[in-house]
């Protein structure tokens, strides 16, 4: 027996415990079902196994049909599309089969294909979004549908005219039609994810696109990357990097794509196989792998096509960022605005190199809405060093366990003070302001480098301090000073580290009125409502006097773009604590100016990047964040990806594939010290 013949054995007994193999025809069924079952439930958006489980049968199973080719057929999943079209929206018919990518995850395979291919070749981001074909007639955006099941997909238009990036109107008059991915950018998918609502940003684009109401597209800032074009009348090309170029002339923002010589495929395994390591972290949105691709129109059009795949391209897979493993128990913890979070504790395992046991729960209504229970079989994913979460149950498995899966109860009292918990939507909060977890997590928050960036007060030094009783409040943060004696005297602390804990605090002092109020932990006030209150009441006076008449500071918040009735709501509840006013007043006493940053007279100077698109790449003197925002403060705009559209290429150490393309592109690739030039 063959060792891939036991391997579907395995696999079909491990998701069926009931499967007895007779004969290979009934195991190829077994498997065929399991992998088309598995991949609508995840199309879905309802995985029952994690993306590598997947991978892992689907790859058995093709090996498993090369190995007895007389059982071909035609509607295995691995030569036809299983993808579930939702009824509520059109249907449209594909002018060309939409299919997929073959994949490969060794140096091995890797190779194997490169050897099929000639010429220049193609490597590029293989994109995780929702798959977008657009049709241009007489220069205007006509239809924008799904994959679907690659011969017939939804009608998405109504939603995709709401993404920014993607042209409604091109200088190109005949009919023109390309495929795109909807992708959303990491940073912005946290913050629409705060409550766990979506398992990944894919499905979040996904549910998006889907919704028959286009407003809930318009808030969310997803962007469209074009990768091919399929049809354009009156217009020939012989290679896929012109066709690449025509695109980005029509205005399209288009995949990353470094090109290699038929001499340098040695470079392209090697680019491939080191790129997780050295770009991946760079890139602000998903991608699970590369995809690299024979560049020459006329060789591809003779390697042609498989039943469902092209054979001019592969998809090279990166490392799982996910596993399966078993919820033990749930960890409820109090946060710094009083909320209690549950955190999962599971059987650890490893995922991209690191090996994790917890994830968060987000909340109460989390664990409810996914139906999780103590002793499920979970899946556990970490996509683009995010904290990792747990994505899903696996319901199926709970049967194999009878007796031992447990419903998880929320809380009555806080875990750390034992008040009555009170429950305020999805979440449980507890509203004593003498709980210790509350206050320390505040004292940690208020020193974070994004608020009053007190760096040399580190998470372990503050904890130490707490409970040695040197610091028990924000305000004593600012005392410090004067307890020197008692410092010097704690384990691993001496008069070097107090002085430069001294000196951090009292450069402190000078942080702008912005930095204080996201220091103070205002519930649902982050960085950018931070900033937006500080621009309206310029100082800390000015909100106090506003709020001492709270309809007058009501109206004023509402005025404020973005503030709702939500986020207005905390701020009057916090500026009417008394106990809160009296922590701002002894801030002021202690030397904070709490004032916001003067603008008046750099106001022309701030805009001399208007207009200008950035891309940064490689190792800078300080951190990729330090550039951004100050691209962004004199008008800039920083973007994740080079296209036609970038004006500048800011380049640091060990820049990669980024300035490639913008040499390709003729882009203005400049340094730190040319960059510091432009602002003067």
């Amino acid at each position: 027996m063959s060792e891939i013949l036991k391997k579907c054995i395995e696999l079909a007994k491990k998701y069926d415990s009931e499967f007895e193999y007779s004969d290979i025809v009934s195991l190829l069924a077994k498997i065929r079902e399991m992998v088309k079952n598995f991949d609508i439930l995840y199309r879905m958006e309802q995985p029952v196994i994690s993306d590598t489980e997947f991978d892992e049968i689907y790859m058995a199973l093709e090996e498993l049909e090369s190995l007895y080719p007389e059982y071909y057929d035609p509607n295995s999943p691995t030569q036809k599309i299983t993808d579930p079209v939702i009824d509520e929206l059109k249907k449209v018919k594909h002018t060309t089969f939409m299919g997929s990518q073959e994949k490969v995850k060794t140096e091995e395979g890797l190779r194997k294909f490169l050897n099929t291919i000639k010429g220049r070749a193609i490597v590029q981001h293989k994109l995780d979004g929702l798959t977008i074909v657009l049709r241009y007639e007489n220069g205007k955006l006509s239809t924008a549908i799904t994959r679907g099941d690659g011969i017939v997909g939804e009608d998405v238009t109504h939603t995709v005219l709401t993404i920014s990036n993607v042209p409604k109107t091109i200088p190109y008059k005949d009919y023109l039609e390309v495929r795109m991915e909807a992708i959303i950018p990491t940073k912005e998918f946290e913050k629409i994810n705060v409550d766990g609502a979506y398992s990944n940003a894919r499905n979040l684009v996904s549910g998006t696109l889907r919704q028959l109401d286009a407003s809930v597209a318009r808030k969310r800032n997803i962007k469209g990357i074009v990768f091919d074009l399929v049809k354009c009348d009156k217009k020939t090309f012989k290679s896929d990097k012109e066709q690449l170029e025509f695109l980005n002339e029509l205005g399209f923002e288009t995949v990353n794509s470094v090109f290699f010589d038929e001499p340098k495929y040695e470079s392209v395994v090697q680019y491939c196989l080191t790129f997780e390591e050295k770009e991946r972290s760079s890139i602000p949105y998903t991608i699970d792998g590369l995809v690299i691709k024979a560049d020459d129109l006329e060789l591809r059009e003779q390697m042609g096509y498989r039943s469902k795949s092209p054979r001019w391209s592969v998809a090279f897979k990166f490392k799982s960022q996910d596993a399966t493993t078993y919820l033990r128990s749930v960890e409820w913890t109090v946060g710094r605005t009083g909320k209690i979070t549950p955190v999962a504790i599971f059987d650890e395992v490893e995922i991209d190199g690191v090996n994790i046991s917890r994830a968060t729960l987000h909340n109460y209504g989390y664990i409810k809405e996914r139906d999780l229970r103590t002793n499920d079989k979970i899946v556990v994913a970490r996509m683009n060093d995010v904290i990792p979460s747990v994505v899903q149950s696996i319901k199926s498995e709970r049967d194999k366990h009878p007796g031992k899966i447990i419903e998880i109860t929320p809380p009555v009292y806080c875990p750390n003070c034992g008040n009555p918990l009170s429950e305020e939507g999805a979440n449980l909060y507890c509203r004593n302001i003498n709980c210790s977890s509350q206050t320390l997590n505040k004292i940690i928050s208020f020193c974070d480098r994004d608020r009053m960036n007190i760096a040399a007060l580190g998470k372990k030094t503050i904890i130490q301090l707490y409970e040695a009783g040197l610091i028990k409040s924000i305000t004593d943060i600012y005392k410090l000073e004067n307890k020197k004696d008692d410092f010097i005297k704690l384990e691993g602390l001496g008069k070097k580290k107090f002085e430069k804990i001294v000196a951090s605090i009292n450069e402190s002092k000078k942080a702008a009125l912005d930095k204080v109020l996201f220091g103070l932990s205002i519930p649902n006030i982050g960085e950018t409502a931070s900033k937006s209150l500080a621009k309206k009441f310029k100082n800390i006076n000015n909100i106090l006097k506003t709020a001492e008449d709270p309809k007058k500071f009501s109206d004023e918040l509402l005025s404020i773009k973005d503030f709702g009735e939500e986020t207005t709501k905390s701020v009057l509840q916090f500026f009417a604590n008394k106990n809160n006013i009296e922590v701002i007043k002894e801030l002021q006493e202690l030397g904070l100016s709490m004032k916001a940053e003067e603008t008046g007279e750099t106001e022309p100077a701030e805009q001399k990047l208007k207009g200008l698109k950035f891309v940064i790449t490689g190792t800078l003197s300080k951190e990729r964040n330090y550039f951004k925002a100050l691209i962004e403060k004199y008008g800039g705009e920083v973007s994740g990806s080079v296209s036609s559209k970038t004006n500048y290429l800011l380049v640091g150490e060990n820049a990669g594939s980024k300035l490639d393309k913008a040499k390709q592109l003729g882009i203005k690739i400049i340094n730190e010290e040319e960059l510091y030039k432009l602002l003067n």
